[in-house]
């Protein structure tokens, strides 16, 4: 693959990715707990730990690993939002739902990278 050509990918999957993650927020007002980046963060971050075991593995080349972790990873993810929502939930006085967002989207994410990686890992045996 050209440079251009990755270039031209990770632009595309990037570009799929920020739309998805628009249509999750969507779903969620202002004044309501923050699910929807949650689930953006949690999807993307087990998207990249799978990718990254295929990668080390073999079975996932280069480009193909740049697209899916920086394109369709870093275009679904997102921690501008994530310091938004929580500075959101902090300035309206709602303390337990800061932590709360914050420890899930942790804890979560987490939970999602080794869940990822283990049976991305197992399905290659």
């Amino acid at each position: 693959m050209t440079d251009l050509q990755l270039l031209l990918a990770v632009m595309l999957a990037c570009g799929l990715a920020s739309v998805a993650r628009y249509g999750l927020s969507l779903l969620a007002s202002r004044d309501r707990f923050p699910w929807p980046t949650i689930a953006a963060n949690v999807a993307g971050t087990a998207i990249l730990a799978s990718g990254l075991a295929l990668y080390a593995a073999g079975s996932l080349g280069a480009d193909a690993f740049v697209v899916l972790g920086v394109g369709l990873a870093g275009g679904l993810t997102t921690f501008s939002t994530l310091a938004v929502d929580a500075a959101r939930l902090w300035r309206s006085g709602k303390r337990r739902a800061f932590t709360a967002y914050l420890a899930l989207t942790l804890g979560c994410g987490l939970a999602a990278s080794w869940l990822a990686w283990t049976t991305t890992v197992a399905a290659l045996v």
